[in-house]
């Protein structure tokens, strides 16, 4: 997404809100394609006019001569805030604007201009952060999920420069679906390498419980835990996975536990 503005007021407030790059509007090569936004106080008394003539409007706002005007003129997306937004519609049969009331529009397009050729005032501020704050949502979360990461698709997929929290949404979604990709792949790998293991290293009875933690129960947290013998599944305890190794310090206990009621059920038997 490329922004281009022709006020140094409104470059400096968009690059100070996110990592975004602002050009001269001087730099903009086609005069279509382009989604308008612009800021003056053209209506001051109350609700605006509903239409007002080309050489009306370059009557009110000389200033709009030449290329705002043909930028207002050649585009279908065209908003105006003067305290309030407003879609702006060229009729070219007319050669007149209509001013239409709307809600705060989405700043998504590839193309977009900010327009201000008077210094914005403190509610116009508001309205350029309001339609950057998606970017600085979106940038801000980037920041926190990334971290030190260096990997190209997390950074790919972790990119925000437009305005808008569906993007946000969609990415977050297909990065969600790549994670979940990955764990399965992994998941896949440890099991398929378990159950193609001897019946002197792994048992039957522990290969079904891996299969039921990993893909049955539905619990993440639980299959994450998973060991061999782990649930008192392995009958005689003579896997060759069960072992003191195979177990994290955090299971050391109940292991020692485990040890501990066999052989009190050993002693009773052998009385």
């Amino acid at each position: 997404m490329t922004y281009y503005t022709d006020s140094n007021q409104i470059k400096e407030l968009m690059t100070q809100i996110a990592d975004v790059e602002v050009n001269d509007l001087n730099a903009l090569e086609s005069l279509s394609g382009v989604t308008v936004y612009v800021l003056d106080n053209l209506f001051t008394l109350g609700l605006p006019e509903t239409t007002v003539r080309s050489d009306s409007l370059l009557m009110r706002r000389p200033d709009w001569g030449g290329m705002i005007l043909e930028l207002m003129k050649k585009n279908e997306e065209v908003y105006l805030y003067w305290g309030e937004w407003c879609r702006v519609l060229y009729r070219s049969n007319l050669d007149d604007f209509r001013f239409i009331h709307c809600s705060n529009p989405i700043m998504a397009a590839d193309r977009t201009c900010l327009i201000a050729t008077q210094a914005i005032t403190y509610a116009m501020r508001n309205a350029i952060q309001d339609l950057m704050e998606p970017i600085r949502f979106g940038q801000a979360m980037t920041d926190r999920l990334k971290g030190q990461s260096n990997d190209y698709k997390v950074k790919s997929l972790l990119t925000f420069n437009r305005g808008d929290y569906k993007e946000i949404c969609l990415k977050m979604e297909e990065l969600m679906s790549d994670v979940m990709h990955q764990r399965d792949m992994w998941k896949d790998r440890f099991f398929f390498k378990a159950v193609e293991e001897d019946g002197n290293k792994l048992c039957s009875s522990c290969k079904e419980d891996m299969r039921q933690a990993f893909y049955v129960r539905g619990d993440e947290e639980a299959a994450l835990k998973w060991r061999p013998g782990k649930w008192g599944n392995c009958p005689a305890r003579n896997c060759k996975h069960y072992s003191w190794e195979s177990f994290e310090e955090e299971y050391h206990e109940d292991y020692i536990q485990d040890i501990k009621i066999e052989e009190f059920v050993s002693s009773d038997e052998s009385d």
